[in-house]
Order: structure tokens, then C-alpha cells, then sequence
């Protein structure tokens, strides 16, 4: 049996990603952020080709549009290629897509072959994840068809309606749910045991909280300082609709909007948006901890800067800020913009480009130079530059770890083991102001390319020692999740009120001080 699955494997690896199912799991590493989960592929058109190349390109870019996000090219067009597949994938940053372009698209979908797993950027291979937690359906994504102001018992209701009533899933969320003391028993049935405890239960904790449940550690204290007197009562409670949800996963909202954030994960490498540091700060602001603004002005300028800015714009402008390049050069980068496509482009034979932005172009090597983008190489390579000085001369580290740490986050893990034919619920811990982060660095890898423009912004990357990261292609594998983009959960408040407005964040305008090490 193992030889014929392993045979039915081979066959459908070399049929590539038309023969992969939704949410099949691609992987390159052991952290969250390692892990891509294929969505669907498409094929335009449906079978044959366009009649031009350009009509080709002129549906990609109506497709593009209607997406809101350029997908990454996996090749260069040619007067040969008339058609392409664009496949979508889930990963912690949000939506990627990736477009392949071809001759043509074969009537029987799984006979187009010409998208492998080897075109997925980063090194991604199958995860072949049989029998493994990932593969139950017991996450949040996986059991629940409405994601946002739940309740405990809508959460309920969902884990009824997905399993049944009967179902040994349904009858211990009610005994959890129930709990007034622990530990408690649940029937283990057939129940996968890593699964419930690592997903299963990221429904349940919220709901322990809401409900008053005994639980370990000072999700009180959090409570009083960011929802105030009648702490998780009345909150309700979102979850991600993506299988990834970024540096937590789920969130609690009270009557005012307040908000404070649950994690069941751990921290090695997670990679997530620079707002997540910048909502924090404010939160804490209207929790009355000012002191962090005041403290870390200069980190909270980085912030804003990214945040403000665009894929270009916000690392060309804290070049400015920080005298690497000048506003006059910022906008000759931008002109570069018009030699995209050109085979015969020169940096040196740009009118007016200064030697300070040849050294940049030129110090920054490509994968593939004969598919470089020019702007997006400039870009990219300012993007590292800037990266490596925030990381290696200031305390953005520091400073970024101590505001997250202390934001409304609170870490929750599940205490369990095996019984005989039961799980023991031993409890529920909390950690708060919590100990995710350590270390925290700027990162340029996943978001820039000389190849391809994701429209992602400068990452953060949690815990993983700051230093000078070499000014090469490594892969750039998604969009950035934005204040508008549903990955930030952190932006969801419930519309109890009318003219209700979010709060944005007004910095000084400083730069980064002190140097922090070499």
C-alpha cells in the first residue's frame, strides 16, 4: 500500500500544480512563516490560446486589477506565449499569486504541466503531511464559516454543524466551555490529539476567557489595562479567515472597541507586517501607557514612514531620512520605472543617475540578471541597505520588542494529556506582558525583488538576531498585508458606533540614535 501511494505521489508531482488539491501544504522550513498553502490554479483562457500576446497581457492586467495586487511572474512573456496560469496560494503575509506563462492550455487540466512545484520562489517543496495535525481540519479556518464578532455560543454552534452532535469534537467543546474548574476529561474518540490541542482549542480559549473560565497567569491584569472594568465579558470574537493569521489568533473586542489580542503560537521566525508594532503603540497609548511613544519617537518614525509609504516610497524615504540617497535621486529611481522590459539597459547610460545610485544598483546582485527589473533591483537594493542600518546601528530591536511585548497580546497555551480513551484538560495558561519577543529585525527578503514587484512593504522578523543580511535575490514570496487587508485582524473593531474613526498614529520625525551593535 505504502509503494502505490508513494507511486500515486510521483505521478501527481510531475502533473505540477494542476493536480494539486486546495490546501495542500507547501513547505521550506520548520517556522510558521515556512509554510505556503496551495489555494487553486487557473488557466487563461480555459483551453487553447489568445490570438495576441498582447491580448494576453492586456487579461492578466484586467485580472490584476480586479485582485489588487500584481502576481509574481514565474517567467517572461514571448511573442510564443498566448496563455498562463496564475495560481494563489495562502501564507502568513497574506495572499500570493504566481503567473506562468505558456503556449498554450491543453483541454485536460492535468495534462498542462508546464507549472511545477520547482517555479514556486523560495525554495518550497510538498509537505507530505498524511496522519499530521495539519491535515485534520481542526483549525479555526478549517470549522468555521463566519469569522468575525462571534460569540461562544455561535462558536458552538459551528463545531455542531461541522462535526455533528454526536461528534466526540462537539461534546468536549461543551465540557470545556462548561468548565468551572479543571482539570477536566473529554471523550478522545477518534480525535487527533496534537490537532485539538494545537488548533481545536485556539476556539476554545477565547471562549474560556469570555465565560469567566479559570485560567493560569494574568489575562485579568491585561484585561483591566486594555478593556477596562468588565474585562472579556462582553467581548466578542474574531478569528482570521485564512489559515495563517499573522502573530496571533484571535481577537477579543469589547462594547468600546477595545481590543486585545489572544496567540497560541510560538515565536521562532514568525514574519509579519510593521503595522502590528505601530497598532500596538497606540493601543497602548489608549490604555494610557504614553511612555512608549515618548521613549522609542525615532522607532515609531520607521513605523509610520512604512506605513505612510508604498512598496517604493517607504524605504526610499528613510534612505532620505537617514542621508543615503537625496529626494532628487529618490525621484530618478523612480524614472527607472520606464526601462522595464528593455534587454539592452545600461545603469551607466541613465540620463542624469548619479554614481551614488550605480553603486547601489551595482552593488546588489540577481538570481537572474537577465530578468531584472530595473526599478524593482534599485528598490530592492536600497530596501537591504536600509534594513541593515536600522538593524546594526539603532535600537529598533530593542525597542520594537519591548513595545510588543507590552502591547494587548497576551499568550495562551493548552494544558493537556493523554488519557486512557480521554484527553485531560488540564487548564489553561496565560502569559502577559508576554515573552514573545526577544529580538526584533527589519526585513527587506520577503517583500523585495530585482525580478518581480510584490507591492509588500517592509516585515518585521521576531526573534532572529539582528546582522547584515548580503545584498542578494532571496526570494521575495508575497504582498504585505495593509491596514485595509484582512490579515490584520488587529484593525477589526465592530461597528457599535456610527462615527466611530480609527485612530492613526502622529510621530516625531526623527531619526534612529543610538548605535546598537556591529
Amino acid at each position: 500500500m505504502r509503494d502505490l501511494l508513494n507511486i500515486l505521489d510521483n505521478l501527481s508531482e510531475a502533473r505540477g500544480l494542476s493536480a494539486r488539491k486546495p490546501g495542500e501544504v507547501y513547505t521550506r522550513g520548520p517556522n510558521p512563516d515556512d509554510n505556503i498553502t496551495f489555494q487553486g490554479l487557473d488557466f487563461y483562457p480555459d483551453s487553447g490560446q489568445f490570438e495576441t500576446s498582447d491580448e494576453m497581457l492586456a487579461t492578466l492586467d484586467q485580472l490584476e486589477k480586479k485582485l489588487g495586487t500584481q502576481a509574481e511572474r514565474i517567467n517572461n512573456p514571448t511573442t510564443a506565449t498566448k496563455a498562463f496560469g496564475i495560481a494563489e496560494f495562502d501564507t502568513t503575509l497574506g495572499k500570493r499569486y504566481l503567473v506562468k506563462f505558456a503556449k498554450e492550455i491543453k483541454p485536460v487540466r492535468t495534462a498542462n504541466t508546464f507549472f511545477q512545484t520547482k517555479d514556486i520562489p523560495g525554495g518550497f517543496s510538498q509537505s507530505d503531511a498524511r496522519g499530521s495535525k495539519e491535515k485534520v481540519g481542526y483549525k479555526p479556518s478549517d470549522v468555521l464559516s463566519k469569522f468575525k464578532s462571534q460569540t461562544p455560543e455561535t462558536i458552538l454552534a459551528a463545531i455542531k454543524a461541522k462535526f455533528g452532535a454526536d461528534s466526540d469534537e462537539y461534546k468536549a467543546s461543551v465540557i470545556i466551555s462548561q468548565a468551572t474548574t479543571f482539570p477536566v476529561e473529554v471523550p478522545a474518540g477518534n480525535m487527533d490529539f496534537a490537532g485539538f490541542r494545537d488548533y481545536f482549542c485556539e476556539m476554545l480559549q477565547p471562549i474560556a476567557l469570555v465565560n469567566g473560565a479559570p485560567v493560569k497567569g494574568n489575562a485579568g491584569k491585561a484585561a483591566e489595562v486594555f478593556l477596562g472594568p468588565a474585562g472579556y465579558s462582553d467581548c466578542v470574537i474574531s478569528f482570521n479567515e485564512g489559515v495563517s493569521g499573522g502573530l496571533y489568533d484571535s481577537l477579543l473586542v469589547n462594547k468600546m472597541g477595545k481590543q486585545i489580542k489572544l496567540s497560541s503560537k510560538g515565536a521562532k521566525g514568525a514574519m509579519a507586517s510593521v503595522v502590528n508594532i505601530l497598532r500596538s503603540v497606540q493601543e497602548l497609548e489608549k490604555a494610557g501607557l504614553t511612555e512608549f511613544r515618548k521613549k522609542y519617537s525615532d522607532v515609531v518614525f520607521v513605523l509610520e514612514t512604512i506605513d505612510k509609504g508604498n512598496h517604493d516610497s517607504g524605504p526610499l524615504n528613510l534612505a532620505i531620512a537617514y542621508k543615503m540617497i537625496t529626494s532628487d535621486e529618490a525621484s530618478k529611481v523612480m524614472d527607472l520605472k520606464q526601462y522595464a522590459g528593455d534587454p539592452n539597459f545600461q545603469i551607466e547610460k541613465v540620463p542624469g543617475i548619479t554614481k551614488n545610485l550605480i553603486k547601489f544598483y551595482n552593488s546588489r546582485k540577481a538570481a537572474n540578471p537577465s530578468k531584472v527589473v530595473p526599478l524593482n533591483h534599485m528598490v530592492s537594493s536600497i530596501a537591504y541597505t536600509v534594513c541593515n542600518y536600522v538593524n546594526l546601528n539603532t535600537n529598533f530591536s530593542d525597542a520594537a520588542a519591548d513595545i510588543l511585548n507590552n502591547s494587548a497580546l497576551v499568550q495562551m497555551y493548552t494544558e493537556a494529556k493523554k488519557g486512557k480513551d480521554t484527553f485531560i484538560i488540564q487548564g489553561f495558561t496565560t502569559v502577559w506582558p508576554n515573552k514573545l519577543f526577544n529580538e526584533v529585525t527589519l526585513e527587506a527578503s520577503k517583500s523585495y525583488s530585482s525580478t518581480t514587484a510584490s507591492g509588500g512593504k517592509l516585515v518585521f522578523n521576531i526573534n532572529k538576531e539582528p546582522r547584515k543580511e548580503p545584498n542578494v535575490e532571496q526570494g521575495a514570496t508575497t504582498d504585505e498585508p495593509g491596514p485595509s487587508k484582512a490579515g490584520e485582524l488587529v484593525d477589526f473593531i465592530p461597528p457599535v458606533t456610527a462615527n466611530r474613526e480609527k485612530t492613526r498614529a502622529t510621530g516625531d520625525v526623527e531619526k534612529l540614535g543610538r548605535s546598537r551593535r556591529q
